[in-house]
């Protein structure tokens, strides 16, 4: 069995190779836009400036049969030919738009040797190198001519005719044919991925996975390829086995980081992409000294990295020195399982990645690199959380009309502190559910009613209260009593400074948020208990606030009143201080 294997090509590799477009492919279809793209951007590419090659994306292929490969060879009439028999026949089942334009380009730039391109689908066009425009009428001649005659414009023309369209040679620059096929020659590449030894039904499988919604292959995908390509190679007789293997830890490690809870403590609000092991990978790049090399707009630079890290090694251990690289992917993800099942840790790193202007999962790991002990990249963790809240001055007087990320990342830290502050019994916040959602800084109070008759209808369903006499009374008087109206509704609602102030907030997810709405304390109560039984993650501190757990004397649950905000406000802060000072 013929193994999956994953290589860079230069086009002038791909120079007499024998290429099959199978029936099921859709004939070429690229627009002038899609052409022109890719001209300019090849064009404009610089050696050294702009990295070693520009990289086409992937051209996956299989193998055809080499059954009559050996009479081919004696009948060849020259060496070259047997050299391009030699290069085997390939059925293309993903990249022939790609690999049609790069064929039309050289014909255009005079190039005798090309590629041999052959349609299954149109007896027309049997051989791309044989085509010429004579019918037009057909669909796929169509489109080809369409396509060659924009290249020829855009290669030839350039200055000697200033009055074409702006997408023709937009540079307006005399293009040097030579010049320009050396360039796509030898420093244009494919990524030329061998399926292997697949079944034709399997080759429609794959066909159909990576048209549908034309989602690429993936950094992932394309590195572990270039793991299983090295793996077992030093011992034939293995081989199979230790690709088997590895390839079962890839999808082990895959598995584990499409957890919720795992995936989202360490990527904060980024969604899970279609492979959830690029964190690791990329992870790897950017820690990396050469990062800058490989170009932060690069789709593939991840790929191009572990390419040049496995391809790159040259010596007879190379195929230990794969296994010494993967190695070294096991080891970051353990190191992220060991925060993960640490549950200080966890909390904390996930702080930093759910808090506004947190840290990056970059500048985590490589401060654990450097520090020596646990303990030390644990006060790291907790001394960083500082900047986020403007510790130690100014934590307490944030505002939510002043600065709302900064009171959401104090509340977040609220919880997280309280869920730390015994590391033994230590418990895991929920970060999936945090990210999952949109969140809300909720005030606990609803604004304080307007005038007098608001505040009458406010309370007048509680007249019997004994802790609402006073201002039931003070209300009813025929000459109200202004200032004991205003002393009174200042202890049931928060006004002003005291409503934005942090004694008033606490976080909610928006869902619920919207469900409550601007209701008062007692009803907003009633409601977070009903979603907090249907299943709706409400924080631990969100659920003690409303529980009156912070107050010192909880006798009235009609209203969160002014000394329940001090209470909450003095536990908060006490809280906060207690996380800092103490060891984590």
């Amino acid at each position: 069995m013929v193994e999956n294997k994953i290589e860079l090509k230069s086009v002038s590799e791909l120079l007499g190779m024998k290429f099959f477009i199978p029936s099921y492919q859709r004939g070429y279809r690229w627009t002038e836009q899609q052409i022109g793209n890719l001209l300019n951007d090849i064009y404009a590419f610089n050696k050294g400036v702009d990295g070693d090659l520009y990289c086409l994306q992937p051209l996956v292929v299989k193998e055809q049969s080499k059954v009559n490969l050996l009479d081919e060879i004696k009948s060849a009439d020259s060496i070259e030919e047997v050299e391009n028999l030699l290069k085997g026949s390939w059925t293309v089942i993903d990249g022939q738009q790609r690999l049609t334009t790069i064929y039309l380009i050289l014909k255009a730039l005079g190039e005798e040797k090309c590629p041999s391109l052959e349609y299954e689908r149109d007896s027309y066009i049997k051989k791309c190198d044989e085509f010429n425009a004579v019918d037009k009428s057909n669909i796929e001649i169509y489109h080809l001519t369409k396509a060659k005659d924009f290249i020829d414009k855009w290669i030839h023309l350039g200055k000697r005719n200033n009055e074409e369209k702006h997408w023709i040679n937009p540079r307006n620059i005399e293009i040097e044919p030579k010049e320009f096929c050396n360039k796509i020659l030898n420093q244009t590449k494919f990524i030329f991925y061998n399926v292997g030894d697949v079944s034709e039904e399997q080759e429609h499988d794959i066909f159909n996975n990576l048209n549908s919604g034309k989602i690429a292959l993936t950094n992932a995908e394309l590195i572990k390829a270039l793991f299983l390509n090295k793996v077992g190679k030093e011992d034939i007789l293995h081989c199979e086995v230790e690709q088997r293997l590895l390839a079962d830890e890839f999808d082990q490690i895959e598995r584990t980081l499409r957890q919720d809870d795992f995936w989202y403590f360490l990527a904060g609000n980024t969604k899970k992409p279609s492979s959830c092991i690029n964190l690791l990978f990329d992870l790897m790049l950017d820690s990396c000294e050469q990062n800058g090399k490989y170009g932060a707009d690069e789709p593939l630079r991840t790929f191009f990295y572990f390419n040049d890290l496995i391809n790159g090694i040259e010596s007879e251990d190379s195929y230990k020195k794969s296994k010494i690289i993967w190695e070294d992917v096991r080891k970051v993800f353990h190191i992220m399982e060991g925060w993960f099942n640490d549950s200080v840790k966890y909390n904390l790193i996930g702080y930093h990645r759910a808090a506004n202007g947190g840290k990056t999962l970059c500048e985590i790991y490589k401060k654990f690199c450097e520090e020596k002990s646990k303990n030390e990249f644990k006060k790291w963790l907790v001394d960083e959380c500082k900047n986020h809240i403007d510790y130690p001055d100014g934590f307490m007087q944030l505002s939510y009309d002043e600065n709302k990320d900064k009171v959401f990342n104090l509340l977040l830290l609220f919880n997280i502190a309280t869920l730390n502050e015994r590391p033994q019994e230590a418990v895991k916040f929920s970060f999936a559910n945090l990210h999952n959602y949109k969140w809300d800084v909720e005030h606990i109070s609803p604004q304080n009613p307007k005038n007098d008759d608001d505040l009458k209808k406010a309370v007048e369903k509680f007249k019997d209260n004994e802790y609402l006499k006073i201002l039931i009374n003070a209300i009813n008087k025929e000459e109200k009593d202004t200032k004991i109206i205003e002393e009174e509704r200042a202890k049931y609602f928060a006004a002003g400074d005291d409503l934005m102030g942090i004694q008033n907030l606490t976080l909610l997810s928006a869902h619920d948020n919207r469900g409550i709405g601007n209701k008062f304390f007692f009803e907003k109560r009633q409601k977070l208990q009903e979603y907090y039984q249907q299943g709706s993650f409400i924080p631990a501190c969100s659920m003690n606030v409303f529980m009156k757990f912070y107050s010192d004397n909880p006798g009235q649950m009609l209203f969160w009143d002014e000394k329940d905000r001090e209470s909450y406000k003095n536990k908060l802060e006490q809280t906060i201080k207690n996380f800092f000072s103490n060891e984590q």
